[in-house]
Formats: C-alpha cells, structure tokens, sequence
C-alpha cells in the first residue's frame, strides 16, 4: 500500500504531493512512536500512570504556580507526558508541547489540565474499548495536511448520496491508505466512522 493513488487524486503538482507525502510520512513516523509506547506501558502498569495523572489534573484545577505546574510535570512518567501532549496536539492547532504553553494565561492553563484529563482516561479505560490518542492524533493530522494542501475541509462520503454506494472521497482515500500504512486493518466504511467519531464536528462541510 502506497500514498501515490491518494495524493495523485488531490489534483495537486509532483512537487506538491512529494511534499505533503513527507509530511503524512512524519506523521506515521509519530504515531507509530506513540503506538508503541503504548503497548510497552500496557506491560508496565498503567493504572500507576492513571494515578499520577490523577493527581495532576487535580493540582492544576487548584491554580498552583508555574514553576508548581512544571515540577509536577517532571515528576510524571514519560508515558504521561505523551499521551498529555498528544491531547494538546489534538485540542490546539498551534500548542505542539508543553513547552509552548504560557502559564499566565488562564486558556493555556485549561488546555493542559483538558488533555491531561484526557489522557487520565485514557489509562484508566480498559484497552481496546476506544481508538487510543495516538491513532486519533493521526487521523486530524491526515485533515490538517488535507486541509492545507487542497484548501478544502476533508469530507466523508455515504452510502446514499447519488455517485453510489462504494463512493470515496479524496480524503477518505487519503486516509485509508495512511491507516493502511500503519499497518492498521480498516476498510473504508470503519476509516469514515474513524473520521467522524474521533473528529466530532472540527472538519464539518
């Protein structure tokens, strides 16, 4: 499986679709990172990771002080620290770590203790009954690069519209041969669900 078909049906130059191809490529490189770090951490303990999330999500819903909020960050496991980042990723569109974020600002401040949240629950919930943040940050990074390549907001087709049942749109196929990639078994109806499910509206039409 290959990006070619997909990135050729953009309508976009060869220079174009080598440069968007590295890009979707960086972004595999990241998520497979994450994928398995994932996996190790589910031999290493995560309900261990969970409490210590707990605990920080709990500091910062008291507003402790910048130089309180980093130590706190530095006592986490790693595992914590990226599945935390990763939720930035997915909630911001310019917060690409921790370091990034202000702390005298109230909004960054919320984002942080959002995506910590988010990765709590993540730990806490048994594996395998949820897409994990690392395969969630993939599929916005495939819109995102979708996006900013074509100039239009990625769409998934259905099953009752006129051009048929087995219709694909040029970023469902974008992201089936990503996922694809990845090693991940998904057929193009389960890439639409993945879409809409995990993106709740960001990328509507």
């Amino acid at each position: 499986m290959t990006l070619a078909p997909a990135l050729h049906r953009l309508s976009l130059s060869k220079q174009k679709q080598d440069f968007w191809g590295v890009q979707l490529e960086h972004a595999i490189e990241e998520y497979n990172h994450a994928h398995i770090r994932d996996q190790q951490q589910a031999s290493l303990g995560s309900r261990k990771v969970y409490y210590e999330l707990d605990q920080f999500h709990r500091s910062l819903s008291r507003k402790p002080r910048p130089a309180t909020i980093i130590r706190n960050w530095n006592c986490l496991h790693e595992a914590g620290r990226i599945f935390t980042e990763i939720n930035l990723k997915i909630n911001s569109d310019v917060v690409e770590s921790f370091h990034d974020l202000s702390f005298g600002n109230p909004k960054d401040r919320e984002l942080l203790r959002s995506a910590a949240g988010k990765a709590r629950r993540w730990f806490y919930n048994k594996r395998g009954t949820e897409h994990g943040p690392a395969l969630r940050f993939l599929v916005r990074s495939v819109a995102t690069i979708y996006r900013l390549a074509t100039g239009k907001r990625p769409g998934a087709g259905s099953s009752n519209t006129a051009s048929g049942h087995f219709y694909s749109t040029p970023f469902e196929d974008l992201l089936l041969a990503t996922l694809q990639i990845t090693g991940l078994e998904i057929t193009l109806y389960g890439a639409r669900d993945l879409f809409r499910s995990e993106l709740k509206g960001k990328f509507k039409k």
